[in-house]
């Protein structure tokens, strides 16, 4: 079911429920009041009808008659009866005592008056014991005015009720299409475009709506959906780019050893060039395969408590194994007593791989220079500092530096694909941490990496 349809069903159904209770209160009301005003009819015209009949002057008598003729229009069915006190139980053939209630009589002895109604037949009763003897006036009469009244007020209520229906019915379909019209609208925007049309975007309408909101959002969707394809068809470029210069070099050599015999010592430098451009293009898809590991897997990362500061010595054990010569510092003076302070719930594997690039990067671009290596915690946050004094990052390229494949302009003469520190952010934010950069070019380079432990344990 539409929503339109829906708003339709919800509108009749609350408006026509109103109206339904209103034309019920209506003619309960009406129908009340009707009962209640021929009873007090009846009971005046009982209290006339007792005084003619107990009327002793016959001079008098015939100016009552007078008055009910004049003054009072005939009831259908009307009739009274003058039944003294001591018959009022008597229960002859024929008697109107016979269909009255007991009840309605009791009522009458012992307050005096009495209504009661059945079917379109109206009771009253009035006790006169003053007099003597004691007499009951009844008189009974139908209300055929009042029955042709709220027959005419039902039969209107309900062609009101069911002409307002048909109106209310025309009104929500009109409202429902005027409401949902910019939300049709932004159905058939969305609905255009394709991923080969990213630049088109939703209009925002001028009001200050939820829907200008929901289109705004949209469009800020779009913005990123676009920015992220660009990436992708970048990065594809880029990869294709890096992976097929190793290739053609290998290729290349290939061909020429091949063309005619060489030497032993040629074959041997061949043989090198071919393995340095096999090592490099191996490394190149295992940075890759890693990007693609944590691009699918990064939320079902497994975790574990890790002291820092043993991984820090870890990662220097390693690098030391590697680049035996290397100038690594690292630096413990501001580790907190706490232990619990330099503990994170992480994956060894992952963050040991992140925090190893950024390092091998300050080597590689300090030529092997001073790097130093700081711890720092407290109880809500932990930092850890890679510091060089190498060539130092461009101001204009340190926006890009964590783009797949993107290299410095002052980093030609050393080697390279851009992948390590894209890599490390992705491992970083995956562990909800987070990483600045200060450089200045031939100066050095500052790195930082920083984990609130509130947002680690969520």
């Amino acid at each position: 079911m539409t929503i339109r349809s829906k708003i339709i069903i919800l509108y009749i159904s609350l408006t026509a429920a109103t109206l339904l209770l209103l034309s019920i209160f209506i003619f309960l009301f009406t129908s009340h009041f009707a009962t209640k005003n021929f009873f007090t009819r009846l009971k005046a015209r009982a209290s006339i009808a007792a005084h003619n009949h107990m009327e002793e002057d016959l001079n008098a008598k015939p100016v009552y008659e007078e008055v009910r003729k004049k003054h009072l229009v005939p009831l259908t069915g009307e009739k009274e009866y003058l039944i003294k006190k001591d018959t009022i139980y008597s229960k002859s053939k024929g008697s109107i005592l016979n269909v009255l209630p007991s009840a309605f009589l009791d009522e009458i002895l012992m307050t005096g008056y009495a209504e009661y109604k059945d079917g379109d037949d109206f009771y009253v009763g009035v006790y006169y014991k003053n007099e003597y003897p004691s007499y009951v006036v009844i008189l009974t009469a139908i209300d055929q005015e009042g029955n042709e009244l709220l027959s005419s007020l039902r039969n209107l209520l309900i062609v009101g009720f069911i002409a307002c229906c048909v109106i209310i019915l025309v009104a929500a379909i009109l409202f429902s299409t005027q409401i949902l019209k910019p939300i049709t609208r932004i159905v058939k925007e969305v609905d255009q475009i394709r991923a080969s049309n990213l630049h088109l975007r939703l209009k925002p309408g001028n009001g200050k709506d939820e829907l200008s909101h929901l289109a705004n959002i949209f469009n800020n969707m779009l913005d990123r959906l676009e920015a992220s394809f660009e990436m992708q068809s970048h990065f594809v470029s880029n990869a294709s780019h890096e992976l097929r210069t190793p290739l053609t070099t290998i290729l290349g050599e290939s061909e020429i050893i091949l063309k005619r015999p060489r030497s032993t010592e040629e074959y041997i430098q061949s043989l090198h060039t071919i393995a340095s451009e096999a090592n490099k293009l191996d490394q190149l898809i295992t940075s890759l395969l890693k990007m693609s590991q944590l691009g699918f897997d990064g939320k079902k990362l497994i975790t574990e408590k890790v002291q820092m500061d043993e991984l820090l010595l870890a990662i220097k054990a390693d690098i030391t194994r590697r680049i035996p010569d290397n100038q690594v510092s690292i630096e413990f003076s501001e580790i907190p007593e706490k232990i619990e302070w330099i503990s994170l719930s992480v994956n060894r594997m992952w963050m040991k791989l992140a925090i190893i690039n950024i390092i091998h990067n300050a080597i590689k671009y300090s030529e092997n220079q001073m790097v130093t290596v700081k711890l720092f915690a407290n109880e809500k946050l932990l930092e850890i500092s890679v510091t060089d004094s190498g060539i130092g990052i461009p101001a204009e390229d340190i926006t890009h530096v964590f783009e797949p494949f993107y290299r410095g302009s002052n980093t030609t003469n050393f080697a390279g694909h851009g992948i390590g520190l894209p890599l490390s952010l992705k491992i970083i934010r995956l562990h909800h941490g987070k990483i600045s950069i200060n450089s200045e070019k031939d100066i050095g380079t500052k790195i930082s990496i920083y984990f609130n432990r509130e947002e680690l344990s969520e």
